[in-house]
């Protein structure tokens, strides 16, 4: 199973994969997370597809902060960036959809 949970909300069922994520310590302003977002077949890194999963949900840790996106808009990236104090990052409209969950369907 690439999935980690399924949310039924009445409609249809989605297939949500979660990740946490650590500020990346590498960074100058100490101000980026970063999250890996793969799974190994056969010792291979692939990219998770629309027909493994619907959401993925990547929950900040030390911010407490969770980014609920679907898979259609991660396409083939095998890696996210956030930047969620700037408020600009590419993912920023994503950040606590859970939403997203609720209205999901066919």
């Amino acid at each position: 199973m690439k999935y980690d949970f399924i949310v039924d909300n009445g409609m249809s069922l989605a297939r949500v994969q979660v990740k946490s994520c650590h500020r990346w310590k590498a960074a100058k302003e100490n101000d980026v997370w970063a999250a890996n977002f793969y799974h190994v077949r056969n010792g291979e890194r692939k990219s998770y597809s629309t027909k493994e999963i619907e959401f993925a949900a990547f929950f900040l840790v030390e911010i407490e902060t969770w980014y609920i996106i679907p898979i259609s808009e991660v396409g083939e990236r095998r890696s996210l960036t956030f930047y969620p104090n700037s408020g600009k990052g590419k993912w920023e409209a994503f950040r606590e959809r859970w939403g997203l969950l609720t209205t999901y369907g066919p």
